[in-house]
């Protein structure tokens, strides 16, 4: 997969395991200009890889911090810790 440098927002397209394991960072790089990639394996869909920055969704980051809203369960208060 080629990577010519452009916008890709609301782009999607569709990668296969095989693909994936070949140019990893290469996926990568379309994920951070905006391009959503659905991976498949034996022609099912088991992950996608989306961009931080799409709007209306929320992203947990490793380091603990949220993009976008705050999901539903941490809003709650539950009456119990963690």
């Amino acid at each position: 997969m080629p990577f010519p440098k452009r916008d890709y927002r609301g782009q999607t397209t569709k990668l296969t395991m095989m693909e994936l394991r070949s140019n990893p960072g290469e996926a990568i790089d379309f994920v951070a200009h905006g391009l959503t990639i659905e991976i498949e394996r034996s022609g099912k869909h088991v992950a996608t890889l989306v961009p931080p920055d799409r709007k209306g969704e929320s992203v947990i980051h490793p380091d603990g911090t949220i993009t976008g809203e705050v999901p539903l369960t941490f809003r709650l208060d539950l009456g119990s810790y963690y």
